[in-house]
C-alpha cells in the first residue's frame, strides 16, 4: 500500500513536469516585445535584478 502511494505521487510529479513547457510564456513575452516596439526603452539605462533587500 505504501509503495503504491509513492508510485502514484511520483507519476503525478512527472506528469506535472511534462506540462511545464516554456511556450506557456509566449503570449507574455510577445506582449512585452510589442510594448517595446511601440515605445522603445531609453538607451543607457540600468536594470537592477536581484534580491528585494538590494539597497542603492
Amino acid at each position: 500500500m505504501k509503495y503504491a502511494l509513492i508510485i502514484m505521487i511520483l507519476a503525478q510529479s512527472l506528469m506535472a513536469l511534462d506540462n511545464q513547457s516554456p511556450e506557456r510564456f509566449r503570449s507574455h513575452i510577445d506582449s512585452f516585445l510589442k510594448g517595446d516596439r511601440a515605445k522603445p526603452p531609453q538607451s543607457n539605462q540600468v536594470l537592477c535584478i536581484g534580491s528585494s533587500s538590494m539597497r542603492m
